[in-house]
């Protein structure tokens, strides 16, 4: 069987989720893996425990590196990969014990491209199931990938590296804050098949505020609407202009920004809402009300709504 390599990005992640994180990778029940962890420049406390992890299996390849940010730290991570397939895992996330056995064996019974798993949202005083919905056709799935009825991230799949590889589809340098959502539509596009498992093997953690993902600033919200832009540019030069859902895209990853800034940044997703015509768009009424609303700069009554409907998902 094929080996694969796990790449680990490693940027300041407290000691008890890098130890959970790379221990549910070392305790994997398919041995032939290679486990390629990224110091992303952190400080000397996590860089050294990285290294101590290596001292206690061979399998294990440091890369220590200044700080680039997530996607430069996947780069090289792929870059230093032998395995025929990859899969990513965050440093404070981890996976069930047999998720690379289980998403092996369905790639190669398959001949699959990319494999893909549910997922666990993993809270402090709870746990919640994701569906990872894959459509059969083709742009049906980017379709749902690019709207957010489908996870764009990378991890919790198994992706054959010829994918990235022969497509040149890799993470965009600088690129920090939805990067996934840039890369993922693009390997589906390319790839020849996709199956599931339907089982959560992934569990992604949200009580750590300090990982790539959890602090919005000013140029997150510009690498979002940035990557819109260039994904919407790929799929209108390969002639889907007619055939996806772009500007409800562009609409729907407003919204979700939306519900992502803080109030003393709202102001540059507003600006970035002026010129997006809602009349003739498939979204539903509650976006194109938060939309109208960022268009005419009611900035305080935007965020008090936004804040109702986060404090009422949170607690349904």
């Amino acid at each position: 069987m094929a080996k694969i390599s796990i790449i680990i990005p490693v940027y300041n992640v407290p000691r008890k989720f890098l130890i959970k994180c790379i221990n549910s990778v070392i305790k994997q029940t398919y041995k032939d893996i290679e486990i390629v962890i990224v110091d992303d420049g952190s400080g000397d406390e996590c860089s050294a425990l990285c290294d101590e992890f290596k001292g206690k299996d061979n399998r294990i390849n440091v890369v220590h590196k200044k700080n680039g940010g997530l996607s430069d730290a996947r780069n090289y991570g792929m870059n230093h990969a032998r395995g025929s397939y990859i899969t990513f895992v965050d440093s404070d996330d981890y996976i069930e014990r047999d998720m690379v056995e289980v998403m092996m064996k369905k790639a190669l019974d398959s001949d699959s491209d990319m494999v893909v798993c549910d997922f666990n949202y993993v809270f402090i005083d709870k746990v919640k199931r994701m569906n990872n919905m894959v459509e059969n056709d083709r742009l049906e799935y980017i379709a749902s990938l690019i709207t957010r009825h489908s996870s764009v991230c990378v991890w919790g799949r198994l992706i054959k590296k010829s994918l990235y590889v022969a497509n040149s589809v890799y993470p965009i340098p600088d690129l920090n804050y939805a990067e996934d959502y840039v890369v993922t539509p693009r390997l589906v596009f390319y790839a020849h098949n996709i199956v599931k498992v339907d089982r959560a093997l992934y569990n992604y953690v949200q009580s750590n505020s300090i990982s790539y993902t959890h602090n919005l600033s000013s140029i997150s919200i510009g690498n979002a609407i940035l990557a819109n832009d260039v994904l919407c540019d790929f799929f209108i030069k390969h002639g889907l202009h007619d055939k996806l859902p772009l500007q409800e895209s562009k609409a729907i990853n407003l919204v979700t920004l939306l519900y992502a800034t803080p109030l003393n940044l709202l102001s540059e997703v507003e600006s970035a809402c002026e010129g997006l015509d809602l009349r003739d768009l498939r979204i539903s009424l509650l976006h194109k009300c938060l939309l109208v609303l960022a268009q005419r700069k009611c900035t305080r009554l935007l965020y008090g709504i936004l804040s109702i409907i986060n404090f009422m998902r949170n607690i349904l």
